[in-house]
Parts: C-alpha cells; sequence; structure tokens
C-alpha cells in the first residue's frame, strides 16, 4: 500500500497578481511554479494547514 500526505494550499490575489512559489530541483530541466502549500499535521484541520 502506497502512503500519501494530505497537502492544504492556497490562492492569493493581490492587486490583480498570484502568489506563486519558484522551484527548481536537480532532476527537472526547468523552473517551476506552485501555489503555496503544505503538508497537514496531525489534528490539524485544513484552514489551519493553509494560514500557518
Amino acid at each position: 500500500m502506497d502512503k500519501f500526505r494530505l497537502r492544504a494550499g492556497a490562492l492569493i490575489l493581490k492587486d490583480e497578481a498570484i502568489l506563486l512559489i519558484e522551484f527548481k530541483n536537480d532532476h527537472d530541466d526547468g523552473v517551476h511554479y506552485n501555489l503555496p502549500a503544505g503538508g497537514v499535521e496531525a489534528g490539524e484541520t485544513l484552514v489551519e494547514a493553509v494560514i500557518r
């Protein structure tokens, strides 16, 4: 059985701009842009995780 982790993310808009996180790792040839997100901790709600 594969393990999975619940993630919470947010679409943050300000002055017609979108907040994105620049991401690059050693296995990719280019830069990627992602929405801010992260794993949900045990006992934490999705809203709490997004705020954190």
